[in-house]
Formats: structure tokens, C-alpha cells, sequence
């Protein structure tokens, strides 16, 4: 079968069988596809019409040691995700299908799933990639993108932040529209906690819809520090709300209550290090009406929000796993959305504020 770059993925059977020699040799067979399409937002300009075609790839692993044994999620396993995902970009880019890069029109991602009877065998290398956001697009050259347009329509103009990789990692669509739907819920101007500030457009969001008491924010890209304080910190200032910015590891950011809300919008790849290690602290801060959110993934790569959310088969982990990353542990009332084309979860541990964002996020 000739997989050339403008095959439509109509044959799911004949993409399988492709995929059957790539993860054999790895110990694993492939399960079965699925395949949505979104807006191309973390390119730009996007190639072609601007959308990408998601794939998510179903895996069974028998080498249920292949990503590692044990260790931090971040630092030991996901690189071994990593790794495995470049030799797939490899392969399919060999075929004709380009899935990383300035004119991939195609995103595939790996959901995979230990085999019951499996054994311990080697692990893959390690693979890291340093990202950080370090360009800024004006906010009038953002809105070539029919995506981005769409977004500043609504809450107004944002920089676009792209990383020293080529990636465009915001403004985050999905962080705003959920920040925004929390905050009308409050019924008063919020005191916000970030985690992966970029260029402020959270802050910028809340603060134009007048939801904006406070805001703490994080990055640890010196650049998108430089440009909070230099840009944003003024706006706020001149509406006489009060603002700081920590740069830093998302790790070490100092978390001091009451805090209203907690956006999470770190690479979703540290969310569960994340939530192993200041699970408890977030809630604390939180205490008993404060609300998180938290951007876990692409509609195409649901990975990380199973993990965040416990949603893999009880009987189904793997060697490494570890429960402490599970939100359920620390916020007793969560959900799931999709917001502009992105994968959102939302925790409290107040009940009557959930039923209340459960409505309010129905009318989006």
C-alpha cells in the first residue's frame, strides 16, 4: 500500500496493518485507531487549509517494562514516550506521511496499554527535547489564523508565544475559555494562581470580562517573564489589580492562599510529576471553594488525562505507575471538557460551586 501524504486515512484496516511491522518490533500490536479533526493552533502559519487530522493509535504492550520500571513520570518515563514517538515519525515520515514539523497536517499519538501477561523486559532510551516559549507574534499577525481570530473575537487581543522548537503553545484557548467560565460562577473578581503564564492571556481574558481580583503567575522561560512584567503587569496595574510573576520551575513556585482558582497550563507531560508532588499543597490552597483547572492534552492524545483522571483499567498498570498523580485524591468533585479544540479538567471540593460550573460550562 503506498502511504503517500495526501492518503485520506479512509482505510483504517490498511493503516493498522502498516502499523503492525513498526510496533512488532517492539513487542507491541497495534489495536485499532481513531481519528478526529481540529485546528492546526500549534502551527503557524498552518500549512494547508489550517486543520490537522488527529490519530490516536490503541497499543498493547507486552513489554510492560518498555517505558521503564520505576521513577518520576517526567524525568524517567515520559523521555521513553518521547523516544518511541520519534521512531513512529520516522517510520511514517519514510511512507510518505508527515506527522512532526512546520507541514505536518497529520498528528498521531500513542495510547498505550500494558498486557496483562506481559513481562519486564529492557526499556527504551531516554529522548529529551528542551522547549520553552521564546518568540512573541503580535496579536494583529495572530489573526491571519481563522482559529486565533475566532478567539480574540471573544476575549480580546493576545500575543502568540512560540518555543525555541518551532511549537505554538498559546495563547491557550482552552485555559481562557475555562478560566472565564469558572469566574462567572464566583460571581466576584477571582484571586488566580498560574502555572505557565506565557504571555498573560489568562490574566488578560479575566481582567477585560472584569473576573480579575489577583494574579500570580510562573514561567520558567526568561523571556515570557520579561514580557509579563514589561506588558501585562502595566494593564493590570492601571485597572488597580495587583500582580507578580516567579521564574522558575512550576515545581518550586511558591503557593500561598486563599487562592480562588489554579490554572495549570504547563506542558501536560509534567502534569502528573506535578500532581505527585504538590497534589496535597494545590488543595490546601484551594481549600473548600477554590477550583483547578488544568489544559491535560489534545483531543487526539488522551494519555495524561486517563492518568490524571484514573481512567485506565484498574487491572491494566503499568510498573512505573503512580496513584499519587490521580486528582481524585485531592479534589473530591472533577470533570472533563473539551474546550476550543483542547482537553480540560476541572476539580473542587465543593459541591454546590461543581454543579454550578457543570451548568454554566453546558451554555459554552
Amino acid at each position: 500500500m503506498s502511504m503517500k501524504a495526501e492518503y485520506s486515512m479512509r482505510d483504517q484496516n490498511a493503516f493498522i496493518e502498516a502499523l503492525g511491522s513498526f510496533f512488532s518490533r517492539y513487542d507491541a500490536r497495534a489495536l485499532g485507531i481513531e481519528e478526529q479533526m481540529r485546528d492546526n493552533f500549534e502551527r503557524f502559519p498552518a500549512p494547508g487549509d489550517g486543520r490537522v487530522r488527529g490519530i490516536t493509535i490503541h497499543v498493547l504492550f507486552h513489554n510492560i517494562g518498555i517505558f521503564g520500571r520505576k521513577g518520576d513520570y517526567l524525568s524517567d518515563i515520559h523521555p521513553r514516550i518521547a523516544f518511541l514517538n520519534s521512531k513512529l515519525a520516522d517510520y511514517l515520515g519514510a511512507k510518505g506521511m508527515t506527522i512532526s514539523g512546520k507541514r505536518a497536517q497529520l498528528a498521531c499519538a500513542i495510547m498505550p496499554y500494558p498486557d496483562l501477561n506481559g513481562v519486564l523486559g529492557q526499556s527504551l532510551p531516554l529522548s529529551t527535547r528542551k522547549s520553552r516559549g521564546q518568540i512573541v507574534i503580535p496579536a494583529r499577525k495572530l489573526r491571519q489564523s481563522p482559529y486565533y481570530a475566532r478567539l480574540m473575537e471573544k476575549y480580546g487581543d493576545f500575543v502568540g508565544i512560540v518555543t525555541n522548537n518551532g511549537t505554538l503553545i498559546g495563547p491557550d484557548g482552552g485555559l481562557i475559555a475555562a478560566a472565564c467560565g469558572v469566574a462567572r460562577v464566583f460571581q466576584r473578581g477571582i484571586r488566580v494562581l498560574e502555572f505557565g503564564s506565557g504571555g498573560g492571556s489568562t490574566a488578560l481574558a479575566l481582567m477585560r470580562k472584569g473576573h480579575l481580583a489577583s494574579y500570580g503567575g510562573n514561567d520558567f522561560s526568561k523571556e515570557m517573564v520579561d514580557y509579563f512584567e514589561s506588558n501585562v503587569t502595566p494593564q493590570l496595574a492601571k485597572r488597580g489589580i495587583p500582580s507578580s510573576m516567579f521564574f522558575g520551575s512550576c515545581f518550586d513556585m511558591p503557593v500561598r492562599g486563599p487562592i480562588d482558582l489554579i490554572s495549570i497550563g504547563v506542558y501536560y507531560q509534567a502534569q502528573p510529576s506535578l500532581f505527585v508532588e504538590r497534589g496535597r499543597e494545590l488543595s490546601r490552597a484551594l481549600g473548600a471553594t477554590g477550583v483547578i483547572i488544568a489544559q491535560t492534552g489534545m483531543i487526539e492524545d488522551r494519555f495524561i488525562t486517563h492518568m490524571l483522571r484514573n481512567a485506565i483499567p484498574k487491572d491494566s498498570t503499568w510498573p512505573w505507575q503512580n496513584k499519587k498523580c490521580r486528582i481524585e485524591r485531592y479534589f473530591r468533585y472533577i470533570d472533563e471538557y473539551i474546550l476550543e479544540q483542547e482537553i480540560i479538567l476541572i476539580a473542587t471540593n465543593n459541591r454546590d460551586k461543581f454543579q454550578r460550573m457543570i451548568a454554566a460550562f453546558a451554555r459554552l
